[in-house]
């Protein structure tokens, strides 16, 4: 089976970090909503889409903040995602399974001082990424399964950071996958 299309959007939100407090390296902890476009699932006689549910991401990274407004970082996300009904050729039939995608990027991000403790972050990464989803068959007993999938992805990154204190940042971002 080939996984055509899958877009994620995720906002990770409250990442502990001193990516912006001091120079250095870093290390982040993230955890927030994810969107996924419902997945087009096609071969062994299936052609169809299955409704995907919003869930969790978890993420983690570890990166160096260099002495201009830049930083490069290493990313590891998680997230997994109940399935529903399977619809093909404008029928629903019934079924139930999961999502999950697993990524690991390399991010690059430039740091922009709107006030004294609040900047806005830009950035864009590339990597790549596992999917894999199993769900119950639509027209008779036991389960489909595509299988891990690694392939490439990229993202676009936007946020704000707040300076708590000298080490330790809060911040939200937005990433779109």
């Amino acid at each position: 089976m080939v996984l055509r299309t899958m877009m994620l959007a995720g906002v990770a939100a409250l990442l502990v970090s001193p990516a912006l407090a001091a120079d250095g390296w870093y290390l982040g902890l993230g955890a927030g909503w994810d969107h996924l476009k419902d997945p087009t699932v096609v071969g062994f006689g299936i052609d169809g889409k299955l409704k995907a549910k919003d869930s969790a991401i978890i993420a983690g990274t570890v990166g160096y903040k260099f002495d201009a407004p830049f930083r490069v970082e290493l990313e590891t996300a998680w997230d997994r995602h109940s399935t529903g009904d399977f619809t093909t050729g404008g029928l629903n039939f019934p079924s139930d399974g999961h999502a999950e995608t697993r990524s690991a990027m390399v991010n690059a991000i430039y740091d922009v001082h709107l006030l004294p403790r609040i900047r806005l972050s830009l950035g864009a990464g590339a990597g790549i990424g596992s999917d894999r989803i199993k769900f119950d068959n639509p027209s008779g007993a036991g389960h489909f399964s595509t299988g891990t999938g690694v392939k490439f992805m990229w993202q676009g990154i936007g946020g704000l950071t707040y300076e708590a204190s000298r080490n330790l940042d809060l911040f939200i971002d937005y990433h779109y996958r």
